[in-house]
């Protein structure tokens, strides 16, 4: 009975912390919390099965070691939230100094920013630091 409320553990961390993230704005790039309350299931698991050997318990812990690095792994690679409360609105910061700007375009001439904003409707300015 312990080991199948310790692999519950390990499942429910991830999917109880995905499903929660939204309601109560908490996000994490890595979502430790959830880790952290897989890593206590493998633990209990491994504890468990130090005391007593069974396949059942090893295949639990197999599973989740691999359940824990697949959600690592997503977490890393392919966890993207949903970001439709921009903060900044069309317009919002677009100024005189802004306008102002001077830019060298990929031809080596040079052109004014205002120039870009006036003449369209929209304009996406992007900034990079360039540290590469």
């Amino acid at each position: 009975m312990k080991t199948f409320l310790y692999l519950a553990l390990v499942i429910l961390s991830p999917i109880l912390y995905i499903a929660l993230s939204p309601m109560v704005g908490f996000y994490q790039y890595y979502p430790f919390i959830a880790l952290a309350g897989m890593a206590v299931g493998i633990v209990l698991l491994l504890r468990l099965m130090n005391k007593k050997f069974t396949k059942l318990r090893l295949a639990a812990v197999i599973f989740s070691g691999l359940f824990t690095v697949l959600f690592l792994w997503y977490s890393l690679s392919y966890s993207e939230y949903n970001n439709t409360k921009s903060i900044i609105t069309a317009g919002s910061i677009v100024d005189d100094a802004l306008k102002a700007v001077r830019l060298t375009s990929t031809s080596g001439s040079p052109v004014d920013l205002g120039d870009f904003i006036t003449n369209s409707q929209t304009t996406l300015i992007v900034l990079n630091r360039g540290a590469w």
